[in-house]
């Protein structure tokens, strides 16, 4: 997670760095709440302009973002999650104390 938080913030420094540092630190307050994934989507849905001094649009900053949390996030804990089952000893049943056969 921390690589994640790290490259989204270093994208919107990149992305923002012409507008202040006014601007940067709201961009950073959103990605240390969790926020910034919602405040993408709200700015594509409404169609928020590129704003003049902006390297790229709001649709294209949700992707990079998106991208960043799959990278660093999403695959490496899908693999390992892959690895905890593979490890499983072969009579244990998967269905967690469920009794769901």
């Amino acid at each position: 997670i921390g690589m994640s938080l790290l490259l989204q913030i270093l994208l919107a420094w990149q992305n923002n760095s012409a507008l202040g540092w006014n601007v940067i630190s709201r961009e950073i307050g959103f990605i240390l709440l969790g926020s910034k994934p919602g405040v993408d989507a709200f700015r594509v849905m409404s169609n928020v302009p590129k704003h003049k001094k902006h390297l790229w649009d709001p649709f294209l900053d949700m992707i990079y973002t998106k991208g960043i949390e799959l990278v660093c996030e999403s695959i490496p804990g899908c693999m390992i999650q892959i690895a905890a089952l593979l490890d499983l000893p072969k009579d244990t049943s998967m269905t967690g104390g469920t009794g769901v056969a």
